[in-house]
């Protein structure tokens, strides 16, 4: 059991910067503060990753989407109501202001609200929304347990917040909704079929 003084003190450490790991229900996680340019460099940096992929948005609440979203469409909503807190991430026009070191240059964002508990209590802590990506060198495996994301990428890691009970193997669902039609760019735990 993770202690609300933990949790704070993970916040802290996103606000000054820094890089934690945390479970999912999908697979582990690394975050950064997602109003932090060069916090989001770190990130790139631990997982050796190309700036030109996007990192995607994990929120608290789906009412946090019109902060980093533009024209969302009905149909956000209304997955939000029925998927989330769950593994589906919905691709959105990108809201002015927002990062192009978010989004790797594009014009659209992914955003989701995680429905593992420890992710979920060190948002609502936090405040404000984590830039995310699996936990793992690109190219890799994703990372399904603590001792994974020691091994792996501890020295790069600033706080790895471990509990593997409820961490899955499976990336979420990615549906874009930036088209007239929904397009699915990646399958995962939550069947979006119906909705294609």
């Amino acid at each position: 059991m993770i202690s609300r003084e933990t949790y704070q003190q993970a916040a802290a450490l996103l606000k000054a910067g820094k890089l934690l790991a945390f479970p999912t229900e999908t697979v582990y996680g690394l975050g950064v503060d997602a109003r932090n340019p060069d916090a989001i460099k770190k990130l790139f940096a631990a997982k050796q990753r190309a700036a030109t992929h996007p990192l995607a948005l994990l929120i608290g609440d789906a009412a946090e989407l019109t902060q980093w979203a533009d024209a969302i469409p009905p149909l956000a909503w209304v997955l939000a109501e029925k998927y989330w807190p769950g593994p589906l991430t919905l691709v959105l026009p990108r809201a002015a202001g927002v990062s192009d070191l978010l989004t790797g240059g594009h014009p659209t964002i992914g955003l989701r609200v995680p429905s593992h508990p420890v992710v979920l209590n060190l948002l609502k802590t936090f405040g404000s929304a984590i830039a995310n990506s699996s936990a793992n060198l690109s190219g890799q495996p994703s990372l399904t347990t603590a001792a994974q994301v020691n091994a792996s990428l501890g020295k790069q890691i600033d706080m790895l917040l471990a509990e593997d009970a409820g961490c899955g193997d499976l990336a979420s669902t990615v549906l874009d909704l930036t088209q007239t039609r929904p397009k699915l760019l990646r399958a995962g735990p939550i069947n979006v079929e119906p909705y294609l």
